[in-house]
């Protein structure tokens, strides 16, 4: 009897050192010693109740390791993506959309209505639960005109903010003025991120729920002069290391000036876990690298500096060099595929302030005179070395929104018919430098405004100032700072900008189609800033549309109500069809092949991949690992 208890003891002890170790294979080594020394809760404290399972493209991964990357051009809301792309639902590698921050997703008959079901036990980055209070605040937040003139287009369609209502701690429900069937899709984007808002940290710096005393102690002690300032800074998850997120990472080094990385470290209590699982990330952390010039970028990446960097990297002239230098690097080189229509396009400022320049590029002529004076093919042999095809920015052939005449209208090179559109808009004076003049006796001239970074796009667009200035519409070009351009873009102080243009895949084309119609105050629809804030503010700020853009912007209120995949295409061709006639937008050529850098070691990322803005983050990066 008493070996037999010997025995019994000896196997107790034997499963309870194996259910130690399972335990401890459960979570990050370094997260299991805070926990043995009483400094964080148990990994099954931490995780929900029914964790989200992600498996990962080769399987289940170990812990460890820094994932290291670079950035030459300055702040950029991409990050954002890179380092855990967390919206209500998000895309997969496959292009679907499922449920992500929430469990699940129910839609009412006509669209109209959602209920989203969080998930139980389910907590932020510094260990408080996420409920459905903070779905609540966020609301208030978004319906506050002093933080938010104009709602978020993907929760206001027809310019009228959604309601939210809480059921119960797990359970909201959205409701719309109208069929919205495009919402789950639209809450995947990448401009989505960060949804909903920690209520209990936040409320202390918003003027409605924060003590008054405290609150003005906190903008005087950060010197700043506005509540509103204070918001901005401390609800911004680039600037504020203290403000919980439900990402993968947390940042513990975000910008500032003269920084030179920006550092995350794992998140302890995120919400996903592997297979088996194991809670996620696999990662450590990410440590951005910032330098201010994209040459320095690619010396190191050539070194074998960085994990997996994508951006400004591997230009068509450098290929053979990153390809000689694999071995050496200790990387491979990934094909991305581009999914920008056109790697430059140009946004003539139909909201400008001058009236007599907003007068003429409202005119589609004058916007096909520019087109039909731009060399393509000499600018593709230039910088692409003759491996693209010119076009316009359109949906591409293979979604069902394809438009040939979109994509070929006013494509030519032709300078005799630029000249003729522009004599017809009445263009005929010129002075002795052979500039035309404007009605009022001015010479026309236009500055276009590019972004650092990307110097295929600038060397284009200097070809594109001269092909301009030819026809007598005296063009130069100036490149800012990604945040002086965006300062500028945002308050409609440019004549033209330059950047690229989306909207060629399907599902881009519906998150944001402001490349064919004036639709939201982003980067797409910086051709008509007027005209989408007063879509946004249901008129009520703004500049009211009419015409050929009145009735785009009606078509796609019809695609965001009808659920019908087939609809939605007839309904986009029809858009497209009006994009032909005005050439809202025009660019050169799409992208050429693209190419990440990725080290040798990093698993369970993909092995090829369509670039987008929610890219690398749809590919589920939580899961990637060195195999070391």
């Amino acid at each position: 009897m008493q070996m037999h208890l010997e025995r019994l003891g000896v196997l107790a002890l034997a499963l309870a050192l194996l259910a130690g170790v399972a335990m401890a294979q459960n979570e990050a080594p370094a997260l299991s010693e805070l926990v043995e020394a009483g400094a964080l809760p148990s990994v099954e404290e931490r995780l929900p109740d029914a964790p989200l399972i992600v498996e990962g493209l080769d399987g289940i991964g170990r812990y460890g390791g820094i994932w290291r990357m670079g950035d030459a051009r300055g702040a950029d809301e991409g990050f954002l993506n890179f380092v855990g792309y967390e919206g209500l639902t998000r895309l997969t590698p496959d292009g679907d959309v499922v449920p992500n921050v929430v469990e699940s997703i129910e839609a009412n008959e006509d669209a109209s209505v959602y209920t989203l079901t969080l998930r139980p036990g389910m907590r932020w980055s510094d260990g408080e639960l996420l409920t459905a209070e903070d779905f609540a605040f966020w609301h208030q937040i978004l319906a506050d005109t002093r933080l938010n003139p104009t709602p978020p287009e993907w929760l206001a369609p027809g310019g009228q903010l959604g309601r939210v209502e809480v059921l119960d701690d797990h359970t909201v429900r959205i409701a719309f003025s109208q069929p919205h069937a495009l919402f789950q899709l639209q809450a995947a984007r990448w401009s989505s991120v960060d949804v909903p808002y920690p209520k209990h940290y936040l409320s202390q710096f918003y003027v409605e729920t924060a003590d008054q005393t405290q609150l003005e102690s906190r903008i005087a002690e950060a010197g700043l002069s506005t509540w509103t300032e204070l918001w901005e800074l401390r609800q911004n998850a680039l600037l504020n290391t203290e403000r919980p997120v439900l990402r993968p990472w947390v940042l513990d080094r975000g910008y500032g000036e003269d920084m030179d990385a920006v550092t995350y470290s794992r998140n302890p209590y995120y919400w996903k876990v592997d297979a088996e699982g194991k809670q996620l990330p696999y990662l450590d952390g990410v440590d951005f690298r910032i330098v201010q010039d994209v040459q320095v970028l690619n010396l190191m990446a050539l070194e074998g500096s960085f994990d997996w960097q994508a951006k400004d990297v591997v230009t068509l002239d450098q290929l053979s060099l990153y390809r000689d230098n694999e071995e050496r690097g200790n990387y491979r080189l990934v094909e991305v595929q581009s999914a920008a229509s056109s790697f430059a396009a140009y946004y003539l400022n139909l909201s400008h302030r001058d009236d007599e320049l907003r007068a003429l590029f409202h005119e589609a002529d004058f916007r096909k005179a520019l087109s039909h004076a731009i060399d393509r093919q000499e600018i593709v042999d230039l910088v692409h070395f003759g491996v693209t095809t010119p076009r316009q920015p359109a949906p591409f052939e293979t979604t069902p929104f394809y438009s040939e005449k979109l994509e070929n209208v006013a494509l030519e090179y032709d300078p005799d018919r630029a000249n003729a559109l522009l004599d017809g808009l009445g263009l005929t004076a010129r002075n002795a430098d052979g500039v035309r003049l404007l009605p009022d006796g001015r010479p026309l001239r236009l500055l276009i405004q590019g972004p650092a970074g990307r110097q295929a796009r600038l060397d284009a667009t200097e070809q594109v100032a001269q092909y301009w200035t030819d026809v007598g519409v005296q063009t130069s070009m100036t490149v800012n700072s990604r945040e002086l351009h965006e300062e500028r873009r945002q308050a409609r102080d440019f004549d033209v900008f330059l950047w690229s243009a989306a909207s060629g895949t399907t599902t881009d084309a519906l998150f944001d189609p402001g490349i064919y119609l004036p639709y939201s105050l982003d980067v797409n629809s910086t051709w008509a800033l007027d005209y989408a804030q007063w879509r946004l503010s249901n008129g009520e700020s703004g500049r009211e549309p009419t015409g050929d853009m009145r009735r785009s912007m009606d078509l796609f209120e019809q695609v965001l109500q009808t659920g019908d995949p087939e609809e939605q295409a007839v309904l986009m061709r029809q858009i497209m069809d009006i994009a032909a006639e005005n050439l809202w937008v025009f660019g050169i050529a799409p992208r050429p092949p693209e190419f990440a850098v990725v080290n040798v070691d990093l698993r369970n990322h993909p092995l090829t991949m369509v670039a987008a803005l929610e890219v690398p983050g749809m590919f589920n990066p939580e899961t990637w690992w060195f195999d070391r």
